[in-house]
């Protein structure tokens, strides 16, 4: 019953309990057991960051960047927020700021080292799409290096990983290439 734990999460947010607040402010955001209401979500992601927990730090940066919740766009101020639970070792942070080091159209100049650094820390906790954006990073490597074979291999491996992991952009290259292979016996 969606009522009821928000009923619940609500006692538990006003004990202070930062996990609690995070969920009361999903709650209010996708509006289960209530009507949505963005302007609560961020005064309750807003409690919970300041209280430490890192979830809702990566949340309200997300809400800085995109103007959510009543605030204004403010790139730089979302981008420290989500570097922020990034260096605090939150998986979807430390993917999404090795993106932002990646793709040149994005807060932080690109930095293929950094990227990689990121990415592996959040493929480390099991994130599929960092496995698959590693495997672009070694992708980049190889172009500017041909006949490195054992980055052509590890850009392989970590393909392979994030289509084991789920990952829909490496499934869809694994397909590919089998058929190509299959296509040639």
């Amino acid at each position: 019953d969606l009522k009821e734990a928000l009923y619940h999460y609500k006692l538990s947010a006003e004990m202070n309990y930062p996990p609690a607040m995070f969920n009361l402010g999903a709650f209010y955001e996708n509006g289960m057991g209530c009507e949505p209401d963005i302007e609560e979500a961020l005064k309750w992601y807003t409690a919970s960051a300041q209280a430490g927990y890192t979830a809702a730090i990566y949340k309200l940066g997300k809400m800085h960047a995109f103007g959510k919740g009543g605030l204004p766009v403010d790139e730089n101020k979302g981008i420290e927020l989500v570097l922020e639970a990034a260096k605090n070792g939150f998986p979807r942070a430390e993917y999404n700021v090795g993106l932002h080091y990646f793709y040149d159209d994005l807060p932080l100049e690109v930095d293929l080292e950094k990227a990689e650094t990121y990415f592996r820390r959040a493929a480390s906790k099991g994130h599929a799409d960092a496995y698959y954006q590693l495997a672009k990073v070694y992708y980049e490597k190889i172009s500017n290096d041909e006949k490195n074979d054992i980055l052509r291999e590890e850009c392989w491996a970590y393909i392979l990983t994030a289509a084991d992991l789920g990952s829909e952009e490496a499934i869809s290259i694994v397909n590919s290439f089998n058929e190509k292979h299959n296509d040639q016996n």
